[in-house]
Order: structure tokens, then C-alpha cells, then sequence
């Protein structure tokens, strides 16, 4: 039989707990990024000082951030109630680490894309246009309104943006006319 007094409780919201899981969210991110940085900050001094060494500092770096995560967030009582979220954040950064080192046939499923293995050998991004020195100007209110009225809505597709500043006329005519095709 439920007491008389839990009738007359004021019900409320509880915004502790989103307060709570932003908080362990938060010190989450944190183990991780601390893992990832300690990762790479191995690498660039073992690339510095041993070679050999280099392709494994990662690993190292992230195994070590993740260990000292788990034994040192108990230590303090600030950290103390988000050693677990610390923990596995670091814990993640280590496997991401692991994965990516020994087992490149899974690297995919726990890294970003490598922009060079799908451009043409030689290139480190796409060449939309060919560079030229004289620099583009740009369009008045009036040239503006002329072309919206000539061209339509495509007009927008169209314009030049700073990406384009340093092209030729001819360049972005030639590519107007390629995209009217």
C-alpha cells in the first residue's frame, strides 16, 4: 500500500540525468582524445629518434594513455567519478590505434578516408580548373541581375566563388558552356 505522503510529491523532470550523461559524455571524449594525442605525439618523436620504432609508437603511445587513464582517474577525486567513461574513451583510441596499425583490411571501418588512394596517381587533391594569373573579377549587382536573368536559377550554379578567383574568363566561360551541354 503506497503511503500517503508519495501522493502529494511534487513531480518534477530530472535533469540530472541529462546533466549525468553529458558529463560521462564528456569526460568520454576527453579519455579518447587524450588517447589519440598521446598516440600521435609518440609517433612524431619516434619518427624523430627511431625509425623502426615509428610504425608501433602509435600503439605504444595510446596503450600507455589508456593504462595510465585507468589507473590514475581513481586517483584524483575530481576524475574519480568519470574513470569509467575516461577509461573507455582511452580504451577506444587504443583499439582505433591497434586496428589501424595491424589490421589494415579492417582500417576502413575505424578511419577516414584517404583522399590520395582515389585521385589519379601524382595528385594530392582534385584540379577542377587550370591556374592561371589573372584574377577573376568579381560580378556587380547589375552583371549579377543580367546573368540571373539570362541563365535562371542555374545562373547561382554558375557564379564564380572564391575557390574561382584566380581563373580566366575563358576558364569559366569554357566550363559555362560545358555545363549549358
Amino acid at each position: 500500500m503506497a503511503s500517503k505522503r508519495s501522493k502529494f510529491k511534487k513531480k518534477r523532470s530530472n535533469p540530472e540525468a541529462a546533466k549525468d550523461m553529458l558529463a560521462q559524455g564528456a569526460a568520454g571524449f576527453a579519455g579518447y582524445a587524450i588517447g589519440r594525442f598521446v598516440g600521435r605525439l609518440a609517433f612524431k618523436y619516434a619518427v624523430k629518434s627511431n625509425p623502426k620504432l615509428a610504425p608501433h609508437a602509435v600503439c605504444l603511445g595510446s596503450g600507455v594513455a589508456a593504462l595510465a587513464t585507468y589507473y590514475g582517474a581513481n586517483w584524483n577525486e575530481k576524475t574519480a567519478p568519470y574513470a569509467d567513461s575516461m577509461t573507455m574513451g582511452s580504451g577506444i583510441a587504443f583499439a582505433q590505434s591497434i586496428v589501424q596499425s595491424y589490421l589494415p583490411a579492417l582500417a576502413i571501418l575505424v578511419s577516414d578516408p584517404k583522399v590520395s588512394e582515389y585521385l589519379p596517381s601524382g595528385n594530392s587533391a582534385p584540379a577542377a580548373l587550370p591556374p592561371t594569373s589573372a584574377p577573376r573579377p568579381a560580378l556587380s549587382d547589375a552583371q549579377f541581375d543580367e546573368l540571373l536573368d539570362k541563365e535562371g536559377l542555374e545562373a547561382i550554379d554558375l557564379l564564380p566563388d572564391e575557390s574561382l578567383g584566380d581563373y580566366s574568363d575563358e576558364d569559366i566561360d569554357s566550363l559555362i558552356a560545358e555545363a549549358q551541354e
